[in-house]
């Protein structure tokens, strides 16, 4: 009897054991990916701070190529639904000064570079879709601010939503863990529309840390002629996540200070 009961107990264990296995099983990268797109997709609200930075380049720099440490963008971003938004950043582009697209919810918003001058004058515009005011800013952010309102709002793509182009991802790799600023993470490697894409994902949060990828720089017939492609690679980084946490509306009814040059289209 003794010796059946330890038979039971150790076949009980064993069974409770491989459970435990199974359920501390590592998701795969396509779990990963589209348990962090539900998390965006489920958000009431959204904010962080970010920029990316320079983190390689061609040994051999040309005229306009970026440098290692180069922010090349840094911003803010808010998010609340079901379409309030406001995306602030600085670049090179941006001649120094903060530029912003926002939604009060009910009318969109630019505060960009005049198109007119070269100085540093700023116009304050609305526009009618919320699509070419993102496509605008792209322009000017590096293209910091396409990915997460384009996951958050519907009408932000212009073509495709970056949730769009993950479900497309090709070459889908769990490379390990890592941390990001304390944050465990699932670095995945993906190709994303034909380029390499390097991920952070929260484990806890579901939420995207980090971004790593290639972008190009230089004369596209000098390419052409010489059959090289320069490239340099950024990392994007995004600190201070707050989601599902109330903000202040006063965030949403920006209006930025305007300098005695700059142009107040609204009026």
């Amino acid at each position: 009897m003794t010796t059946r009961l330890i038979n039971l107990i150790i076949a009980s264990f064993v069974v409770t054991s491989g459970v435990a296995v199974r359920a501390q099983t590592t998701p795969t990268p396509r779990e990963i990916i589209n348990n962090m797109l539900a998390t965006y997709k489920t958000a009431s609200s959204y904010q962080d701070t970010g920029e990316a930075i320079v983190v390689e380049t061609d040994p051999k720099l040309v005229q306009g190529a970026p440098r290692v440490g180069k922010v090349l963008v840094s911003y803010r971003t808010y998010f609340a639904r079901p379409r309030m938004f406001r995306f602030d950043w600085k670049s090179s582009r941006t001649r120094s000064r903060e530029a912003s697209i926002w939604s009060d919810g009910k009318k969109i918003y630019q505060w960009m570079p005049s198109v007119v001058t070269r100085d540093d004058t700023f116009d304050l515009s609305t526009r009618e879709h919320l699509d070419m005011a993102i496509m605008d800013a792209e322009r000017y952010s590096s293209g910091a601010v396409f990915p997460l309102i384009s996951m958050f709002i519907k009408e932000a793509n212009v073509v495709t939503s970056f949730a769009d182009i993950l479900d497309m991802a090709t070459e889908l790799a769990l490379l390990k863990e890592e941390s990001v600023e304390g944050e465990a993470c699932y670095v995945i490697k993906a190709n994303l529309s034909g380029a390499p894409w390097t991920l952070w994902i929260s484990k806890q949060r579901r939420l995207l840390r980090k971004t790593r990828t290639a972008y190009s720089y230089g004369s596209f017939d000098e390419s052409v002629e010489t059959g090289v492609r320069h490239e340099f690679v950024a990392e994007e980084t995004r600190r201070g996540i707050k989601i599902n946490e109330p903000i202040s509306k006063d965030v949403f009814n920006y209006r930025p200070a305007l300098r005695p040059t700059d142009v107040d289209l609204t009026r």
